[in-house]
């Protein structure tokens, strides 16, 4: 999961593209690191 959070900052489309097949991926990814942080 971290790595595709990564790669979301690194490709913002891909959060888009993941967004389509998996909904809660991209959600997920920043949630997860607004509670890390």
């Amino acid at each position: 999961m971290r790595e595709n959070f990564y790669l979301v900052l690194l490709t913002p489309n891909s959060c888009t593209i993941n967004r389509v097949s998996t909904p809660n991926s991209c959600t997920d990814a920043i949630n997860r690191v607004s509670h890390n942080s």
